[in-house]
This record gives structure tokens, C-alpha cells and sequence, in this order.
């Protein structure tokens, strides 16, 4: 992670700075938008956070690191014209974590309805994920803030953070910072769903519902003794009605999703020595040269 972008921290720091208030660098000057949300959201009781489901999305993007926000300019204005009419959806800001690059793994685009070609331009589906989301108005040099806000709710509800965070830029007026409006959203794996989707797969639906009994009621803003409790509960019942392959096949499924570049060294290594010790002391040693350390 770059020192300019946010702060020198990677994603374990971010998600914990952003409660002590790590400030994201002034974005420049976008767009003056006023666009309907792109997702449905559910909202939580009594806060202002929302749940988004981001369905497969066309998308057209410049995905490049970056190291301060004013790098992104001229990508805007390119993708403004190479867009021009197949928009589909507001300007939208991607950082993804984990990936080795040499500052922020930045995507910067615009949802299309039919493919772009550029040079720098790339079109592709973004996948369903889950999101919360809290719109920020005001100054866009105070969205950590907000961005803040979300990962705090996060460890309130018992959900891992996924690899992305997203900025969707519905209103920006530099003349007038404080009628800004911007989408901040947060990914998490959304385990009880994709869980339960695991189920059916293995068991069909109806060995599935015996096991996910009461998993309706979980909704991503239960928080996280109650959804602790029905976890466990569960897995009872599946170590009741499966056997210990189905176990693991299900379970290995409910896992956050790893980007591919930080995976290919590990695999490469894994098919030269079928040691996954190796693996792992391996990882270790990458982890303790983060700012946060950490261990596998």
C-alpha cells in the first residue's frame, strides 16, 4: 500500500486505522453526478448502513497501482470519452487489497452496457458480492470517516472483510464540498449464504434445510453472538448428517476468495515440493515484512 494513497497501511492496518481515523488523500475532481444507486440495499434497524448485493456487472476500467489520487486524472478523462454512451452507471472507484503491486491496486471506470476498446481500457464482469454501504457527504479528504464506519459495523456483525473496497461517485461539486455525495462500500463475504449454497450442492435441498435450520433469521445485520451461536449450532448438524469428505468439501467452498497473483508463487512452490509446511513457513515469512505482521 502506498504512504500517499492510504496512509502506508495494507488491508489488516486499513480496516484497523480507519477506526483511528487514517484519512484517504483529496480524490481530484470527477463528476458533477446525480444517478439513482446502482444495487438494491437493505437497510440495518435504526443505522444508516446498508446491505448491497452487487449483482455481475459489465464493466469498463483502467486498473492500474497508484500512489497518490491525482494519478487517476487523466484516466478519467479517458474513460470519460471511450465511454461516451455506453455508460451504464456512475464513476466508479475500485481498491482491491492484497494483490503485489507497488502502491494501490486501483481501478477506476464506469459500469457499460456494451463492451469498450482502448488501449488502457479493459471490459469485464465484476462478480456478485456482498457490500455494506454508507453514503458520504461532504469533503472527500474525510471519507475514511466513513469507510471507517463500515469495517467498525463489520466486526460488530462477525463478518471477514473481502479483498475490496468501492467509492461510486454520485455527486462531486470541489465548488461545494458539502453537497458531495459518495457511495462508500465495504465487501464481505457473506458466509451463511454462500454456505448454504454449499449445502445444496453436496447434500440437496432437503438434507441442506435440515442442516441450515434457522438460517433464515440471519440477515447480515445480526450481530455476532447470535450468528456465532446459530454457526454453531449448524455444524452440529452437519457433522450429524454427513460424512467427513462432504464436511470438507462444503466447508473448503465458504472461504474468501484469494487474489490469483499473490497464489501462483504458493501453487508453484506446492508443485515442487508437495510440502505444505512449506507453504505456510513461507507465507510467515512474507507476513512479518508487512506493517502489521501476523502469522498463518
Amino acid at each position: 500500500m502506498s504512504k500517499d494513497f492510504l496512509g502506508g497501511v495494507d488491508r489488516r492496518t486499513f480496516i484497523r486505522k480507519s477506526l483511528e481515523g487514517v484519512a484517504f488523500v483529496s480524490l481530484p475532481v470527477l463528476l458533477n453526478m446525480d444517478s439513482p444507486l446502482l444495487w438494491p440495499r437493505a437497510s440495518a434497524q435504526d443505522n444508516s448502513i446498508t446491505h448491497v448485493v452487487r449483482k455481475e456487472t459489465l464493466f469498463a476500467g483502467i486498473r492500474k497501482p497508484v500512489k497518490k489520487r491525482e494519478e487517476l486524472k487523466p484516466r478519467i478523462e479517458e474513460l470519460k470519452t471511450a465511454c461516451a454512451g455506453k455508460t451504464a452507471g456512475p464513476l466508479t472507484h475500485i481498491i482491491r487489497f492484497d494483490t503485489p503491486v507497488d502502491g494501490v491496486d486501483s481501478e477506476i471506470g464506469f459500469p457499460v452496457s456494451a463492451e469498450v476498446k482502448s488501449r488502457d481500457i479493459r471490459t469485464h464482469t465484476l462478480r456478485k458480492m456482498h457490500f455494506y454501504s454508507l453514503l458520504h457527504e461532504g469533503p472527500v479528504n474525510t471519507i475514511s470517516e466513513t469507510s471507517g464506519k463500515l469495517y467498525q459495523y463489520m466486526r460488530r456483525t462477525g463478518l471477514s472483510p473481502e479483498l475490496e473496497l468501492v467509492e461510486i461517485y454520485h455527486h462531486y461539486d470541489p465548488q461545494n464540498s458539502q453537497t458531495q455525495k459518495i457511495q462508500v462500500m465495504a465487501s464481505f463475504l457473506a458466509w451463511p449464504e454462500v454456505y448454504r449454497e454449499q449445502l445444496v450442492r453436496v447434500l440437496g435441498e432437503d438434507r441442506a434445510q435440515k442442516i441450515w435450520r434457522g438460517g433464515e433469521k440471519i440477515t447480515p445485520h445480526t450481530l455476532v453472538d447470535e450468528r456465532c451461536a446459530w454457526v454453531a449450532e449448524s455444524i452440529d448438524r452437519l457433522k450429524e448428517y454427513t460424512n467427513i469428505e462432504q464436511q470438507f468439501d462444503i466447508l473448503s467452498r465458504v472461504a474468501l476468495i484469494r487474489p490469483a497473483e499473490g497464489i501462483t508463487k504458493f501453487k508453484k512452490m506446492y508443485e515442487e515440493t508437495g510440502d505444505i509446511n512449506a507453504i505456510f513457513q513461507a507465507k510467515n515469512e512474507e507476513l512479518k515484512k508487512t506493517p502489521t505482521g501476523g502469522f498463518v
